[in-house]
C-alpha cells in the first residue's frame, strides 16, 4: 500500500485555479496512483485559511472528502519527530515540520511543491 501526504501548498494550488501551482497540483492528482491520501491535521488549519476568508469553506472541505483525505492528527511522535527536524534544519517552520514529520512517521511521501521540504525529504528517506 502506497501512501501520500499532502502538504498544504498542493492542496491550495488545487482548490485556487488563480495559484501558481494550480496546474501543477491538477497534473499531480490526476497521475496520483496513491493508496491512500494523508493529510496533518495541522496542514487542515492551513489548507482551509484561504475558503474560510472567500466564505466557500463548504466546498473546500467536499473537496477533501472528495478526495478521500484522511486526516493524521498530531501526536507526541509526531511533534518529537517535527521538533528533532527543526533542531536539525535550520529555519524550517512548524508547519512544513509537522507535514514532514507526518509523512515520515507514516512511511508516506510528502506531495509538496516546497524545493527546501524537497531536499529535506530526499536527505532523510
Amino acid at each position: 500500500m502506497t501512501a501520500v501526504t499532502l502538504d498544504a501548498d498542493v492542496v491550495i494550488g488545487l482548490f485556487d485555479a488563480q495559484d501558481a501551482h494550480h496546474d501543477a497540483a491538477v497534473t499531480l492528482f490526476a497521475e496520483c496512483d496513491a493508496d491512500s491520501l494523508l493529510m496533518s491535521t495541522a496542514t487542515l488549519s492551513e489548507v482551509l485559511v484561504g475558503p474560510l476568508r472567500k466564505g466557500n469553506v463548504d466546498a473546500a472541505e467536499h473537496l477533501l472528502a472528495r478526495l478521500d483525505v484522511r486526516f493524521v492528527d498530531v501526536d507526541s511522535v509526531i511533534a518529537r519527530r517535527a521538533a528533532d527536524l527543526r533542531a536539525e534544519h535550520s529555519g524550517l517552520k512548524l508547519p512544513d515540520a509537522l507535514g514532514l514529520a507526518t509523512a515520515l512517521e507514516r512511511g508516506a511521501e510528502l506531495q509538496t511543491f516546497d524545493e527546501r521540504l524537497q531536499r529535506i525529504q530526499a536527505a532523510i528517506t
